[in-house]
């Protein structure tokens, strides 16, 4: 009589647990990668005066700020050529592209988010009707964001614990009601 009573409440605390881990799960992903395209996206555009200008001690104050951003290993901008003119004191995990497509990438061992962002001169529409109009898109060169993984395991980890703790109290509830 026992089995009958809990089973129905065994399933649906188990499944409910399973579904709202998982959801979890996704959503600390997701938010990491969001993380990750904006600060490539930001970085990008900060980094557009400095590439253009050659201003390398500029270039080096940007990577230096996101240094101090936690979860942030590696941080590199990279010329039109692909050489690497400013960079954190650890090289970023994986080379750039040519110019293409933006990409993320996880390293080997999946400790290592990568999120690469190609750099573009902005063109400023000006009201000179005789002014030559600048060549659209022009790459200026790329910047390279290297995140850690470790504190998004640990919060799973959490995740986790809190999900088996909660699910466990409530079938001892549960079982204690239907003794």
């Amino acid at each position: 009589m026992l089995l009958v009573a809990l089973a129905p409440v065994v399933a649906t605390a188990i499944a409910l647990a399973l579904y709202f881990t998982l959801l979890r799960y996704d959503d600390v992903e997701t938010s990491l990668q969001q993380r990750g395209q904006a600060l490539a996206r930001q970085l990008a555009a900060a980094t557009q005066y400095g590439l253009f200008s050659g201003n390398v001690a500029e270039l080096n104050r940007l990577v230096g700020v996101l240094q101090r951003e936690p979860d942030i290993v590696a941080v590199a901008i990279y010329d039109r050529q692909g050489v690497a003119v400013a960079s954190t004191a650890s090289s970023p995990t994986i080379a750039p592209r040519p110019f293409g497509e933006d990409w993320i990438s996880r390293s080997k061992d999946g400790e290592v988010l990568s999120f690469h962002r190609n750099v573009v001169a902005s063109t400023i529409s000006l009201d000179d009707p005789y002014a030559e109009k600048p060549p659209p898109n022009l790459p200026l060169g790329s910047v390279t964001i290297d995140l850690s993984r470790k504190h998004l395991v640990a919060r799973k980890k959490e995740i986790l614990a809190f999900t088996a703790l909660a699910t466990s109290f409530i079938l001892l509830v549960a079982g204690f009601l239907a003794r």
